[in-house]
């Protein structure tokens, strides 16, 4: 049900205080993409002598760029990330090569973690509703019709 009283300033206000940063984000992302690339078949520098001037020279971007993507959380654009992904999956054992799932993991980590776990709960209690709503929807004649008469309104 919408507040029928909120105007689209309301909103917008309601918009502007919300606070959320880059790095706020995607905790983690920095050290999940370090993780891939050592995960690869590439000679990849490590992490702290070199990684980021060859990842700029391979991608073709600044190092502050890429110094912010191994070290800031701060992920690149998306269509530079999934070409960077589609890259290093040709590059990670058969196993690995789902570049979607490697995707979501680069960017958001685990998913059993508590805020998925929390989500998950969330989606089997509405099942869990759902699938008892339909049971009392037609767990008599009677239930059924007024099922049918309200549905018919």
């Amino acid at each position: 049900m919408k507040p029928e009283n909120f105007s689209l300033n309301d909103y917008q206000n309601e918009f502007m205080k919300m606070n959320a940063s880059g790095n706020e984000l995607f905790p983690g992302f920095s050290s999940r993409i370090n993780r891939i690339i050592d995960m690869t078949d590439l000679s990849a520098p490590s992490k702290d002598y070199g990684r980021g001037a060859w990842l700029a020279n391979l991608t073709q971007s600044s190092k502050s760029a890429t110094s912010d993507w191994l070290k800031k959380d701060k992920p690149p654009k998306p269509s530079m990330l999934r070409k960077l992904i589609y890259f290093f999956c040709r590059h990670l054992p058969p196993v690995m090569r789902s570049p979607l799932f490697v995707e979501c993991w680069v960017l958001y980590g685990d998913l059993s973690n508590h805020e998925s776990s929390m989500i998950n709960e969330q989606l089997d209690a509405f099942n869990n509703f759902f699938h008892e709503a339909q049971q009392i929807r037609t767990s008599s004649p009677e239930n059924a019709r007024i099922t049918e008469e309200v549905e018919a309104l």
